[in-house]
């Protein structure tokens, strides 16, 4: 999918009762917003912001998660989903970057004039499509769009559906109403995908006011299609169970069925994902064996956890999580191996086909091959021969040395903080990184007298207590008690 519009969803209970709502075409409809932006934003370009050479640009890639329903704090599915949603806008970033400029047209008088400013007051008034500032002087309109629509012509979109009876329910259970339950739960989503390195672009809430006037307009176009009537359904229906993994029809059949009354577009792509276990088993409060993302992250670090579930788990496919292969699989790949050159074209491949843990796997291929040259050339001992093996010494380090600034590149997708902690050791600066594009992955990047940040680990190694240990751990913790329920009854 090198370009156009894809909607990722999990067929996950939680996900099922906001979609259920689209099924009806009532009101508030969390997938719309999405829509329409994409649909107002490339008219806003064509109209009035861009010049007349640009006005044959391609169209924005639009990325959207769904809208996560707030009955509850995020889960480890709804983080998967983001995340693989986060690697696969990066990765398009990464083709699609052109620098970031003001742009502006002379308009012309009369009726394209009328027309121009017809559509611009449309769009502010909607969905305001990213547009900071509009202002006339002599007949010249100049706009200043959001810098990462430009930037990146990436369109990463996600949020929280926010209507329901379980929100309600939920929010009587917490002792809050609605809304302030709605805003916790909202901003505890913000601060899960801050941790984890999210970067979107909008973060959607249905109680938006924004949101409610796309809604409007919606429903009035579907409305005046004939497609909404009053109709008797009866049906079995059990709040707690949901449906097993056919939320997908949801998303792929009734959504589409909609935005087609409503005269939009439809996606290019719907991807849904499979589940996730802990050990082999579901997940549940009431089995003790919930696995909290923000727990994953204070402990192993954002780099690990995107990592791990993006190259252990086949996008599309279920997957199980078990620590013990959590700390193999990030000590092998990422503190292990991190370091080498090029089976770049094979993961350009995989990111395009959102095979995600297949191009993990080909960037780390590379490291296997730098590791095996290492070993074969050996510079350290040709550093102590002297003469002419020095130098020969030296173009291999600088082999290696290109070779991981490849390996940060086409591995920041999934692991954004580790490859600019990679580059910037490498002696670049976070802004060149920031700028950096696939094509960067071409060899050659390393210049001649680069300065070399001092070296250290960019990624430490997980280490677990040896049983050993864990026992005489425990026995600490106990003597401490004992110590401290002693001195308690002493003072008693």
């Amino acid at each position: 999918m090198a370009a156009g519009r894809a909607f990722l969803g999990a067929p996950c209970s939680s996900l099922a009762t906001g979609a259920r709502r689209l099924a009806f075409a009532s009101p508030p409809l969390r997938a719309l917003a999405p829509a329409l932006r994409r649909r107002f934003h490339g008219r806003c370009l064509a109209s009035v912001s861009s010049p007349p050479d640009a006005a044959s640009a391609p169209e924005p890639y639009v990325l959207t998660t769904p809208l996560y329903y707030v009955n509850a704090p995020p889960h480890m599915g709804s983080a998967y989903t983001t995340i693989a949603a986060d690697a696969i806008a990066r990765f398009q970033a990464s083709l699609l970057l052109i620098r970031l400029q003001s742009l502006c047209f002379r308009s012309v008088r009369g009726r394209t004039w009328g027309t121009c400013m017809s559509k611009m007051a449309a769009i502010r008034t909607s969905v305001t499509c990213g547009l900071h500032e509009f202002h006339c002087s002599t007949n010249t309109v100049q706009t200043f769009l959001d810098e990462r629509l430009l930037e990146k012509k990436v369109i990463f979109i996600t949020g929280t559906d926010e209507h329901g009876e379980k929100i309600s329910t939920s929010a009587e259970a917490s002792g809050r109403n609605p809304k302030e339950h709605c805003d916790a739960i909202s901003s505890s989503y913000k601060m899960l995908w801050d941790d984890l390195d999210i970067e979107y672009d909008k973060f959607i809430r249905t109680t938006d006011h924004k949101h409610e006037a796309v809604v409007n307009e919606f429903y009035s176009r579907v409305l005046n299609s004939g497609d909404i009537y009053r109709a008797d359904y009866e049906g079995l229906y059990c709040v707690n169970c949901e449906e097993y993994k056919d939320i997908l029809r949801f998303h792929a059949v009734y959504w589409p069925a909609m935005l087609m009354s409503a005269g939009i577009s439809v996606p290019d792509a719907v991807f849904g994902h499979g589940f996730l276990t802990k050990d082999g088993m579901k997940m549940g409060k009431s089995l003790g064996n919930t696995l909290e993302p923000k727990d994953l992250v204070e402990r192993f670090g954002p780099d690990a956890v995107r990592y791990f579930f993006l190259r252990e788990v086949e996008f599309g496919n279920d997957g199980d999580y078990s620590e013990e292969r959590f700390i193999n699989i990030v000590n092998a790949h990422l503190a292990n191996t991190i370091g080498i050159s090029t089976q770049v074209d094979k993961a350009k491949h995989h990111y395009e086909n959102l095979l995600l843990s297949s191009a993990c796997e080909s960037v780390l291929e590379i490291g296997n091959l730098g590791n095996l040259y290492i070993d074969e050339q050996a510079p350290w001992s040709c550093f102590k021969k002297g003469g002419e093996s020095t130098e020969k010494a030296a173009k291999d380090l600088v082999i290696i040395l290109e070779t991981m600034r490849i390996i940060a590149i086409a591995l920041s997708p999934i692991t954004p903080s580790l490859s600019l902690r990679i580059y910037t050791q490498l002696g670049f600066t976070e802004d060149q990184f920031r700028v950096s594009r696939w094509e960067d992955t071409k060899w050659g990047g390393l210049k001649a007298g680069q300065i070399m940040m001092e070296p250290k680990p960019v990624f430490a190694r997980i280490e677990t207590e040896t049983e050993e240990e864990a026992q005489a751990s425990s026995k600490a913790a106990k003597g401490g008690k004992k110590k401290a329920h002693s001195k308690g009854l002493v003072e008693a």
